[in-house]
């Protein structure tokens, strides 16, 4: 694991997607064909500044580009290394942006994804970015719909909810519940994880969802997850077949519904939203989560169960003395600056 290592000593706690085991992952079984990873590590005083970033490149209307920037995908839902909300974060990113420039394979573009445009350490990478000669631009990349749920329990949460939903998912509860023997396992030792990632498999397949892009990385997750304390896999059975699951990644006072499935042949009963309603009841009545969360997105049901809404945003950086990095920023900064020198 390297300098990884070094992620899970300064991270906080439980905090599972800024540990080093999250960027190991993704290392190994998430990065792109040709791409490489590695931690950089700026020290100074209040402690290191530890960047998990990727090298690579791609290509743009035939052209090759060289990339840098964040470790970090479509798995992705928050992008906040140990150190980044450090004081000097600007002067720490801008030493190593300029080493970046001044490099025999200097990238046209870097690019950071999956950031809390609230959290200091954006601004902190922005002014970073540009004092070493960059052109930069953020952009909303996703929503995240979130609920904070200190002192609340859940009665007054389901309350809450849309008549329809609390009425249809009550409904179908009690129908499923009728018609079939129902349980539902809860997984989340380490000794269960090849049986917690087999049984999410199983659902997924029968699902509406496509395939994995990446078909190590769940595997891979669930066992990391269930090895650093910080996932649970609840599935839903009728009959002893699993019909619904979902992995939810808990650490840090938060927790995020990283994935979820259901099998389409039972839509009738609709077996995902009565695991959410009772996996809500679960973690609202324990009281220890102060916020939960799921993760990328704005499909159209996130809302119905978690209210509120925030969004990551990323950060483009283009290097104006690369021609294909001036032709990026001719492109996606060209039309702003036209703006702006209007009359």
């Amino acid at each position: 694991m390297g300098q990884l290592r070094g992620i899970q000593e300064a991270g906080k706690a439980g905090s599972f997607e800024q540990s080093a085991a999250w960027f190991a992952l993704l290392r190994d079984t998430a990065l792109a064909p040709g791409r490489r990873a590695e931690t950089v590590r700026l020290d100074g005083p209040g402690g290191p500044l530890l960047l998990p970033v990727s090298h690579g490149a791609t290509r743009w209307h035939g052209l090759p580009v060289r990339e840098a920037g964040s470790l970090t995908g479509c798995y992705t839902t928050l992008y906040q290394p140990p150190g980044l909300d450090l004081p000097d974060t600007a002067a720490r990113v801008a030493l190593w942006a300029r080493g970046l420039r001044a490099g025999r394979a200097a990238p046209d573009r870097v690019l950071f994804e999956g950031l809390d445009p609230a959290h200091p350490g954006f601004a902190g990478l922005s002014a970073g970015l540009k004092a070493a000669g960059y052109w930069v631009e953020g952009f909303a990349q996703f929503g995240n719909w979130y609920l904070d749920c200190r002192g609340l329990g859940f009665e007054a949460y389901w309350a809450a909810r849309d008549g329809r939903l609390r009425n249809s998912v009550d409904r179908k509860a009690r129908a499923l519940a009728r018609a079939h023997r129902v349980e539902t396992l809860f997984l989340s030792r380490p000794a269960e994880s090849a049986r917690a990632a087999a049984l999410y498999d199983q659902v997924q397949a029968a699902s509406w969802k496509e395939p994995e892009p990446f078909p190590l990385f769940m595997p891979g997750l669930v066992q990391a997850a269930f090895a650093h304390g910080a996932g649970e896999m609840a599935v839903l059975l009728a009959d002893g077949q699993p019909i619904a699951a979902q992995l939810w990644l808990i650490g840090d006072g938060r927790a995020t519904i990283f994935k979820l499935a259901h099998d389409s042949a039972w839509d009738r009963y609709s077996p995902g939203s009565v695991l959410s309603r009772d996996l809500m009841r679960r973690h609202l009545e324990g009281g220890a989560l102060a916020e939960i969360d799921l993760g990328r997105g704005d499909d159209p049901y996130k809302q119905l169960w978690l209210p509120r809404r925030r969004e990551r945003w990323g950060l483009a950086a283009y290097d104006p003395r690369r021609p294909v990095g001036l032709a990026l920023a001719a492109r996606n900064l060209g039309a702003r600056w036209l703006k702006r020198l209007r009359p």
